[in-house]
């Protein structure tokens, strides 16, 4: 199909598997708001496989981008949603 795009390890076998333990902890922290560097830093393991097992996930859970896994996170229970920061609350409340 034109204007498809459609990652070739993930097929509709591996799209409707659950989530890995590893996969399941690498989604908390992005969605507890931890960046790709730190989560690799956490983890052990290199930037480039962090943004390759977001890619996959994003593919795997057919979300558009990464704000809609943060989403997936929390609605699932992954994460919990966290008041955010004092700096950020003071600028919403401007």
């Amino acid at each position: 199909m034109k204007g498809s795009k459609s990652c070739a390890t993930c097929t509709d076998r591996t799209r409707n598997r659950p989530l890995t333990e590893y996969q399941r902890e690498v989604l908390r922290l992005y969605a507890s708001g931890k960046s790709l560097k730190e989560i690799s830093g956490i983890r052990g393991v290199s930037y480039k496989g962090i943004a390759a097992m977001m890619h996959d996930l994003r593919e795997k859970l057919r979300v558009k981008n990464s704000i809609a896994l943060a989403h997936y996170a929390i609605a699932q229970g992954i994460t919990p949603l966290q008041e955010p920061p004092a700096e950020v609350r003071i600028l919403l409340k401007a």
